[in-house]
């Protein structure tokens, strides 16, 4: 008997136990080196990517502040990881001071980030993103979003992603 009751509860007990395994939270976007058009645009980042990278700012609003950044770019969308070019390297040119945080995304809800804080105005700012090769990053192609505030986590005036193909 105590067998019967065994088999009979047995799948009850595997089927109560067995956890849903669907994901709900929805992933940083997919990045995508054979279309770089979006590079460099402002843009809305979806929930995961406000989350990780906009939580900690005053104010974040719907369109870049042309009165504090002339441009951004990328010199290179490609990363050698064995390599001794110094590129890729963001370059951005401000018009005021500005914060800058650029955060390369691998994996799940990890990311590599830099920092910048300039005085120079007039001039280009380079940020070594080469220096990602310490990663050792599996070939691939990867996304690296910028944030540029008015100060350090203040108002948001440029925000955007560019996409990076990581080569041996």
């Amino acid at each position: 008997m105590k067998r019967l009751v065994l088999f009979v509860f047995l799948p009850i007990l595997f089927a109560a136990c067995n956890r849903d395994e669907t994901v709900t939270n929805d992933p940083f976007r997919a990045p995508t080196c054979q279309d770089t058009t979006d590079d460099g645009v402002f843009e809305d980042f979806n929930s995961p990517e406000t989350a990780s990278f906009l939580k900690y700012y005053k104010s974040v609003p719907n369109q870049r502040d042309t009165s504090a950044i002339r441009y951004t770019k990328m010199t290179s969308n490609t990363l050698m990881n064995y390599g001794f070019e110094y590129e890729p390297a963001f370059v951005y040119n401000q018009k005021k001071h500005l914060d800058l945080r650029v955060y390369l995304a691998y994996g799940d809800h990890k990311f590599y980030s830099w920092s910048s804080q300039s005085p120079y105005v007039d001039s280009p700012i380079h940020v070594a993103i080469y220096n990602a090769r310490l990663l050792k990053l599996q070939p691939g192609c990867y996304r690296a979003y910028y944030v540029l505030a008015d100060t350090v986590y203040g108002k948001v005036v440029d925000k955007g992603h560019y996409d990076i193909h990581v080569i041996n």
